[in-house]
């Protein structure tokens, strides 16, 4: 099927009743039992964009200016980010965990109304999710903690997607969280454009691609049809796919009225790899999570997301400074007045580095296919000077059964489950604000 050419048709035929600043982004997930991957454009009349390396143990004070109360948190897992809106304020991100947020821009978003709730602008959402979330459940469930602000532009809808497959897609209709997931056998596509879910899933369940539908609906539907068509054997490797999805759903040209392609990203969970390319530079650059340390003890480094790199950047990111960040709010918040991009660039410098603490594992190799079944296994861990082997144990997906203290050695010895079927990747361990991880491999 020439996906390319009905995406096209279909945009043309609204391009005219698109507003100037039409917004219109595609993310998905190709899932398979071996690979894991989420794609991701973004399209917009601009492209520039800082990815950042963000460290654990940062203690943070959500940035609003409505005299609402503010979230406040700490990180517990590193991530790396693109923001278009200046650090701490990323479209989308990985973190440590495996953990995948993006968002796209959905008009028909309406937040939840002021209350009791801590407030978080939407775009600090993401970083907030990525800092204290691994799975789409906990993504979920921090709805009971916090809401994001009703007062902070533009709309957005997020997809989520965890180290185990599951994805979501979040949206705030009439003020309420409305979600859609893998879990309750309520997203059978694993597809987001800018539609609201539920819209864009109708034009897919007819099973009919039509030249008048909303662009939202045959980005959605031509994305669908590609992650059905996708096999293993004969498609090539799930990030060169991905990628392949990612052509055949983008704005090459002048279609909605200047929004274009800016970037378009592949998030590789079990691998930890970031894979993107750019509207001005085809290459594939890509960056291994496991490049960058993520203690707070340490510079964030940044990416300008637009040099003429190819393959592996890693050794191309540099420290973080105020003048980085204000020079990119100068480009991506053009009509913002100089003082509150000022407050915004320096809105970093207010977090904080609670210290670091490193957790060192001993056990025995853990393999995927050995996983047919719930598999004992026995967590060995000892930490630096800040250890405090009391503290809460938190094994990701794991299940902990026993804990055995020894106070001599100051090790801490943990008798877990790893339930059946845990994808390969890295699995984060956490005693208190100690910070550890144990492999699956394949």
């Amino acid at each position: 099927m020439n996906y390319q050419r009905l995406f096209l048709l279909c945009s043309i035929f609204i391009a005219a009743f698109l507003p100037q600043s039409s917004h219109a982004c595609t993310t998905f997930c190709l899932d398979t039992p071996d690979e894991l991957v989420v794609g991701k454009n973004f399209d917009w009349v601009f492209g520039d964009a800082l990815i950042v390396v963000n460290k654990r143990n940062v203690s943070k004070t959500a940035y609003l200016w409505t005299g609402e109360h503010p979230a406040v948190w700490t990180s517990k897992y590193g991530s790396v980010t693109v923001n278009l809106l200046g650090r701490e304020f990323p479209l989308e991100g990985m973190n440590e965990a495996g953990l995948v947020v993006s968002a796209t821009a959905l008009r028909q978003t309406e937040y939840p109304a002021p209350d009791a709730h801590p407030a978080i602008t939407d775009e600090q959402w993401i970083q907030y999710q990525l800092d204290t979330a691994a799975t789409v459940a906990d993504v979920i469930a921090s709805d009971a903690v916090l809401r994001i602000s009703n007062t902070h532009p533009p709309p957005l809808h997020f997809f989520i997607c965890d180290s185990q497959g599951h994805c979501a897609s979040i949206e705030f209709l009439d003020g309420v969280m409305v979600v859609h997931q893998t879990a309750q056998e309520t997203m059978p596509v694993k597809v987001l454009a800018n539609s609201p879910y539920s819209t864009d899933l109708e034009y897919w369940e007819n099973k009919e691609l039509q030249v008048d539908m909303p662009s939202s609906a045959a980005r959605f539907c031509t994305a669908a049809e590609m992650l059905e068509d996708y096999d293993p054997e004969t498609s090539g490797p799930a990030v060169d796919y991905t990628f392949n999805i990612l052509s055949n759903v983008s704005f090459l040209s002048n279609v909605s009225q200047g929004a274009l392609t800016q970037w378009s990203i592949a998030f590789d969970i079990p691998n930890r790899r970031i894979s993107f390319q750019t509207r001005d530079n085809g290459d594939i650059r890509y960056v291994d999570m496991s490049s960058f340390d993520f203690s707070c003890q340490t510079p964030v480094r940044v990416l300008d997301i637009k040099e003429d790199l190819s393959g592996n950047v890693a050794g191309e990111f540099t420290d973080y400074t105020y003048e980085l960040n204000r020079s990119l709010l100068g480009k991506t918040r053009k009509d913002t007045p100089d003082e509150v991009l000022d407050a915004l660039a320096a809105y970093p410098d207010t977090t904080e580095c609670e210290g670091a603490c490193e957790l060192y594992i001993e056990h025995r190799k853990i393999q995927y296919a050995k996983l047919s079944k719930d598999r004992k296994v026995v967590l060995k861990i000892t930490g630096d000077d800040d250890f405090d082997m009391y503290s809460r144990i938190d094994p990701g997906p794991l299940t902990w059964r026993k804990a055995f203290f020894n106070r001599k050695k100051n090790r801490l010895k943990v008798q877990a489950i790893v339930p059946a079927g845990l994808r390969p990747g890295i699995v984060p361990i956490l005693v208190g604000d100690c910070f550890g991880q144990i492999e699956i491999v394949p």
